[in-house]
C-alpha cells in the first residue's frame, strides 16, 4: 500500500501548489486553498489527517456504544484547518483543546465519518472492529 516516489519535479510540481516540505510546525503547514474549495479533496485530506495523527476510543467503559475520533497536532494553524473543514463538510467538531486536539463525538458524526470519509489506517479499522460498535 506503499508508495515511494523520489523526484525533483514532484517536489517542485507541490510546492507550486501550497504544499511546504519539512516541518510541518516551524512551517505552519496548513490545508492549501486549492483542496478546502474541493469536497472530494477536503475528505482526502481529513483522512490523511487522522490517518498520520488521529485516533478512535471508546469514550466512556459505561456505554462502549459512545465512541470519539481525536485529532491531535501542535501546529494550530493547521489544527484550525482542520476543524473547519470537518465544519465545511457538515461535522460538529469540538473547539481545540489545549492548543492540539479536537474530537469528534456525536454518534452522527462518527456515522456520517465512517460513511463520507472512513479510515485509511489498519489500527484505526482494527480498533472499531474490536469494539463491536452499532455504529457504522
Amino acid at each position: 500500500r506503499n508508495l515511494t516516489v523520489s523526484s525533483k519535479q514532484l517536489i517542485i510540481f507541490l510546492i507550486e501548489n501550497e504544499l511546504k516540505s519539512g516541518d510541518k510546525i516551524k512551517n505552519q503547514v496548513t490545508i492549501p486553498k486549492w483542496i478546502k474549495e474541493n469536497n472530494l479533496f477536503l475528505r482526502a485530506c481529513l483522512r490523511g489527517l487522522i490517518y498520520t495523527a488521529g485516533s478512535i476510543f471508546r469514550m466512556s467503559n459505561q456505554d462502549p456504544q459512545l465512541l470519539r475520533i481525536s485529532f491531535t497536532n501542535y501546529n494550530l494553524t493547521l489544527l484550525n484547518d482542520a476543524r473547519s473543514g470537518f465544519i465545511d463538510l457538515g461535522f460538529n467538531p469540538s473547539k481545540i483543546i489545549k492548543e492540539k486536539q479536537i474530537f469528534l463525538s456525536r454518534k452522527s458524526d462518527i456515522s456520517k465519518y465512517l460513511k463520507e470519509i472512513g479510515f485509511s489506517n489498519d489500527k484505526h479499522i482494527n480498533r472499531l472492529n474490536n469494539f463491536n460498535s452499532p455504529v457504522r
